[in-house]
C-alpha cells in the first residue's frame, strides 16, 4: 500500500473515531423535570406528564396552548404549533406539537381513562433541539 493510501486510511479512521466520540457525548438526555414555580402551576390544574416510574414532570401546561419543558437543565416555554387537541374518548389518539425558534416537542398520546376530575394519557414525546433528538415514554393527566 502506498503512502498516500495509508495517510488517507488513517485520516478516515481518525475522523470516524472523532465522530463516535461526539455521538457518544450527544446521547446525554436532553429532557429533565420542569423546575420553575411558574412552569409547575399546571400541577394544580392543567396537564402534567412524566416518564413512567420517575419523579418530576417533563411536560407541563395550564392551557395546552403553551407548555413548559426542561431541556439541558433550563425550563423553556413553548407555544402550541398544531391545531390538534387532546383525544376526546378513551382509546383515541392524537399528536400535539409545541415549539420555539430552536426547539420542537411532538407528543403522540392516547387517552387511557376519563373521570370526573380529569383524564389520563400515555404516549411518547419527541424532543428536537440543536440537531439532537430524544424519544421518551410519557404518562400523566389533565384536570383539576
Amino acid at each position: 500500500m502506498n503512502i498516500k493510501r495509508k495517510f488517507l486510511l488513517l485520516s478516515v479512521m481518525a475522523f470516524l473515531s472523532t465522530g463516535i466520540v461526539c455521538a457518544t457525548d450527544s446521547t446525554k438526555p436532553l429532557i429533565g423535570p420542569v423546575q420553575s414555580a411558574e412552569a409547575r402551576e399546571a400541577e394544580a390544574g392543567g396537564c402534567s406528564f412524566q416518564v413512567p416510574g420517575q419523579k418530576g414532570y417533563v411536560f407541563e401546561s395550564t392551557d395546552m396552548e403553551h407548555a413548559w419543558v426542561n431541556v439541558n437543565g433550563q425550563d423553556i416555554k413553548l407555544l402550541k404549533s398544531s391545531k390538534n387537541e387532546l383525544p376526546d374518548k378513551v382509546g383515541e389518539k392524537s399528536t400535539l406539537k409545541f415549539e420555539t425558534k430552536d426547539l420542537e416537542v411532538k407528543i403522540n398520546m392516547e387517552k387511557t381513562f376519563e373521570g370526573s376530575a380529569g383524564s389520563s394519557y400515555k404516549g411518547e414525546m419527541q424532543i428536537t433541539a440543536g440537531g439532537q433528538k430524544e424519544h421518551i415514554k410519557i404518562e400523566g393527566g389533565c384536570g383539576c
